[in-house]
């Protein structure tokens, strides 16, 4: 120490790729549950796409849309499954927020530009996301409260090989939007009833089953129109232009997967 000062040797700081790649370099990103619990659980509503729209390649008009552009396609080119089954509409309230809850996926992987041609349906990209390993062997509850929902799930082992993962997101902006005075702004105030459960049983190294069930109810109502006072602000030359917005949307996501992995040789793999 010399005058108060102290010396020290050079400090560097090094940190990770948030994601992982897969296959090739570049053609495929993966985000785990470490970084999904870290960049996905924030905002109104957690959402495993607020991870995938970190990743390279994709665009997005941010704020209420979760409908991500995967090298400049268009949404609907773009296909996600969830477990190895095809969700044709993943989204909620007309694609504010996916159905993805952060506490119900391992992993999310992007692939785009090559992938399997098992995938038919995809254009853009794909978007497979898989559901949390549930035959850990500790009893795991996870709840996450906030001032517009509440997520809740429960993970307990069933003996040795076999365990449960279940849990629910309930949303109370009725509540919320009449409190400060927005529910005159909604013909139908946002509402989101998710209910998720998996049951997964290994029974033998090479033989594992697993049964995931999902049900989720979304909706939405919006009818807004501008005063005449409001366009006379808008429009300086006076001139009154009849302006009105309006969006309905009402959405019931049902899906039931039984899954089957079968390892009969080594060399060999049935699913």
């Amino acid at each position: 120490s010399i005058a108060g000062v102290i010396m020290g040797e050079e400090l560097v700081v090094e940190e990770s790729s948030l994601t992982s790649s897969k296959n090739e370099t570049g053609v495929s990103r993966s985000v785990d549950r470490s970084t999904i619990d870290t960049t996905a659980r924030q905002g109104i509503i957690e959402d495993v796409m607020t991870s995938v729209k970190l990743l390279p390649g994709v665009g997005y008009t941010g704020g209420w849309n979760a409908l991500p552009s995967v090298r400049g396609g268009h949404p609907s080119e773009l296909s996600a499954n969830f477990d190895g089954f095809y969700v044709r509409v993943p989204f909620q309230w007309g694609g504010a927020f996916s159905i993805f809850t952060p506490q119900m996926v391992e992993s999310a992987t992007l692939n785009h530009g090559i992938f399997s041609t098992r995938y038919g349906r995809a254009m853009s990209g794909l978007l497979e996301v898989n559901s949390r390993d549930a035959t850990e062997s500790t009893l795991r509850w996870d709840t996450s409260i906030a001032t517009s929902a509440t997520d809740v799930f429960l993970q307990t082992p069933l003996g040795s090989s076999a365990g449960m993962h279940a849990g629910a997101k309930i949303t109370y902006l009725e509540g919320t939007f009449t409190a400060v005075g927005q529910d005159e702004n909604f013909t139908e105030i946002p509402y989101i009833r998710n209910l998720y459960g998996r049951f997964q049983w290994d029974i033998t190294p090479r033989i594992r089953t697993s049964v995931t069930a999902f049900s989720g109810y979304d909706g939405i109502g919006t009818d807004a129109v501008l005063t005449a006072e409001q366009r006379t602000q808008i429009y300086d030359d006076g001139n009154l232009i009849n302006s009105s917005s309006k969006f309905n949307w009402g959405a019931q996501n049902t899906m039931f997967i039984l899954g089957l992995r079968l390892l009969p040789r080594d060399n060999m793999l049935i699913r």
